[in-house]
């Protein structure tokens, strides 16, 4: 499941989104099918088609990966101008560490150098966090 996970990510990354959605199907073990939607959901939105990340992230089964991908994909959505969806997405958080985690991304988005911003981001979706 993980060799086919990094496959399908590599596919969605290099813009080969049926390829990857075939891999994705051919994944049995949950987590990593789940994982792997998320990799294809954030090339997508890298991409710019937040839509079909949208569509991506609705079908993933484990609510906390579905969860951090969401969060992933409206701060791209933040990054690329439209920052509606994020903070409408903070305000859905439960636990006050995710609004926070979030909101120092969302934040971040506001520095002049994108590779801090980047950085940041990174930062706030650590698996130390979690």
């Amino acid at each position: 499941g993980w060799v086919l996970g990094c496959i399908a990510e590599a596919q969605a990354q290099g813009g080969d989104f049926e390829g990857a959605t075939r891999t994705v199907a051919s994944i049995d073990e949950e987590y990593r099918r789940a994982q792997a939607m998320s990799a294809q959901a954030c090339a997508r939105a890298r991409a710019g088609d937040f839509p079909a990340a949208q569509r991506t992230v609705e079908t993933i089964v484990d609510s906390h990966v579905r969860r951090k991908t969401q969060s992933r994909l409206v701060l791209a959505q933040a990054e690329a101008g439209d920052t509606g969806p994020a903070m409408d997405f903070v305000k859905t958080l439960a636990l006050p560490l995710d609004r926070v985690k979030t909101c120092v991304a969302y934040a971040s988005l506001l520095l002049d150098d994108p590779v801090e911003t980047r950085w940041w981001m990174d930062f706030a979706s650590h698996h130390l966090w979690d």
